[in-house]
């Protein structure tokens, strides 16, 4: 039987492309019911309606954007038990690379027709879903001042390098924590936590490889307080993608861990997005959490 398909798209933009791709999109998947996100329109709201009916008839979310739209649409379809189905539309796409789905559009609607269904694992921060990372401190700062230069100087990825370039030299506040592991407490000053449900970006830095994170595990890196000539030291080396030599980064893997800061309000950057949470924050990974369309034949 052919699959039914409810597809979330935000439409605010009303760029020429964003019209090709849903033409494209129209014509490929013959079953589809399209909810549509305008400029003032509530994400959650229009997802969850999708989502409930997809619940009751059987049908596929599909999210069509980057990794914080898909954010949002997962953490609804990981609450009600609803399979989804992703269309990269983004700026970096991380979660749709590290699952193998095709950043090509007419790629990508072949994986939702053909492709097999199966769990991913998610990450959480305390009541939180995140795909991608989260992080607190200068990740934090990263992506507001690259929100305020994209908004000036549009959606582009030299804008978004340059900017997070800027942060890095720029960001001063040190964070006090105390870490408490499977193997016991730590307490670290700290410019960032960075926790990674997602290993590619970390590959990619030379920072960790993709079998030394497990599906159960999130990868997690504190970055140590730096003088302004080690974080150009630092962005080099993020370059180069040799990161995992530089001693002012300290790595380990886990199932779930805690931080508590002197701070109780923070916010926190969650697949880039920003998200206002409570001290202590309460991470943990989800190994089956999420059903996603993925590459590959559905087993015989």
């Amino acid at each position: 039987m052919a699959r039914a398909f409810k597809l979330i798209i935000n439409t605010s933009s009303g760029s020429n492309e964003k019209e090709k791709a849903l033409s494209l999109i129209r014509e490929k998947l013959p079953k589809l019911d399209v909810i549509t996100i305008e400029k003032n329109d509530n994400l959650l709201e229009k997802a969850k309606v999708a989502i409930l009916d997809a619940q009751a008839d059987g049908s596929i979310v599909v999210a069509a954007g980057g990794d914080g739209s898909i954010n949002a649409v997962a953490a609804l379809c990981l609450k009600h038990d609803v399979p989804m189905g992703i269309l990269p539309m983004g700026t970096f796409n991380f979660f749709a690379r590290d699952i193998k789905i095709p950043v090509e559009l007419s790629d990508a609607l072949d994986v939702l027709l053909n492709g097999r269904l199966d769990h991913v694992p998610v990450g959480m921060i305390n009541d939180q879903i995140f795909l991608v990372h989260a992080g607190i401190g200068l990740y934090s700062e990263i992506m507001r001042n690259r929100e305020k230069d994209k908004r000036k100087f549009g959606r582009y990825r030299i804008v978004a390098l340059v900017s997070s370039f800027r942060s890095l030299m720029k960001t001063k506040k040190i964070h006090s924590v105390t870490i408490e592991t499977e193997s016991g407490e730590i307490k670290r000053k700290t410019l960032n936590i960075f926790v990674g449900n997602n290993v590619l970006q970390l590959e990619k830095l030379g920072l960790v490889a993709n079998d030394e994170v497990k599906s159960d595990e999130l990868a997690v890196i504190l970055l140590k307080p730096m003088s302004w000539a080690q974080r150009i030291g630092l962005a080099f080396l993020g370059l180069i993608r040799s990161m995992k030599w530089n001693k002012r980064i300290e790595t380990f893997t886990t199932k779930s861990f805690t931080v508590e800061t002197k701070q109780k309000n923070l916010q926190a950057a969650i697949d880039g997005e920003l998200v206002s949470l409570t001290s202590p924050l309460h991470f943990k990974c989800v190994p089956s959490g999420l059903r996603v369309v993925l590459p590959g034949q559905e087993p015989s």
